[in-house]
């Protein structure tokens, strides 16, 4: 025989749910007044969701033992079953991810002026918002630490980062250009990365050739460079209850 605990009535229960339980099922030896009890070897606790209502044990008792009758468990054709179930305190809180690919605004445009004259090794663009989620670029003009006098280096950076829970983590599809304000033979290169508390910044390290940027190809024009940004998809979580 088998034996399953089934939660019936899930239509009153919010659209997304879940209960964790842990319980025990029973069948009555009539003969000897006890209980034979039935559990997980390891107490293990069950998850009950919407796609999965009942648990329990396929082969709760072989039928020959179970009609034997010095076993007491069938008695004048009735049985007894039982169930104690304890039920996990769940705060009903979850999160739903999914990715928004038409996001409103989804471009940023940085003016650098004076870029010859900049003596930082590194800049930041101001804030800006796209996706509800704050975000800012960084910029290397003589390259970072490994392409330091060989190329730009340009990189995308969650601006928030500092106060978001420690479990934070955004996808991002992205492309960075600088632009040629002549000939729009624009430089562009495209990312698609998981921003978290690890990795808040992406982008490229050898974005672009020192050599070219200053070659005459029109990226920097009286003296400003301009760079973009352009977001093609982005995750988005919605907490629920």
């Amino acid at each position: 025989i088998s034996l399953y605990l089934v939660i019936s009535d899930t239509k009153n229960l919010p659209k997304v749910w879940e209960l964790n339980v842990q319980f025990k099922l029973f069948v009555y030896d009539h003969i000897r007044d006890k209980y034979l009890t039935i559990q997980d070897a390891d107490e293990r606790i069950r998850r009950f969701h919407g796609l999965k209502t009942e648990w329990g044990f396929d082969q709760l008792l072989s039928l020959n033992t179970f009609k034997t009758a010095s076993n007491g468990y069938l008695l004048e054709d009735s049985c007894v079953f039982g169930a104690e179930v304890f039920v996990i305190k769940y705060d009903g809180k979850g999160e739903c991810l999914s990715m928004i690919k038409e996001l409103e605004d989804n471009i940023y445009i940085w003016k650098v002026d004076n870029f010859s004259a900049i003596s930082k090794e590194s800049l930041y663009s101001e804030e800006f918002i796209i996706g509800e989620r704050k975000w800012k670029l960084l910029l290397h003009p003589k390259g970072d630490v490994l392409a330091k006098g060989k190329s730009i280096s340009l990189y995308l950076e969650v601006a928030d980062y500092a106060t978001r829970p420690l479990n934070w983590k955004v996808y991002a599809k992205y492309k960075l250009r600088i632009m040629d304000q002549i000939n729009s033979k624009h430089i562009e290169k495209q990312g698609s990365s998981w921003f978290s508390a690890l990795s808040k910044s992406w982008g490229f390290r050898g974005f672009m050739s020192l050599s070219d940027l200053y070659g005459g190809w029109g990226h920097i024009v009286k003296n400003t460079l301009i760079i973009e940004v352009e977001f093609m998809i982005m995750s988005a979580i919605k907490n629920f209850t």
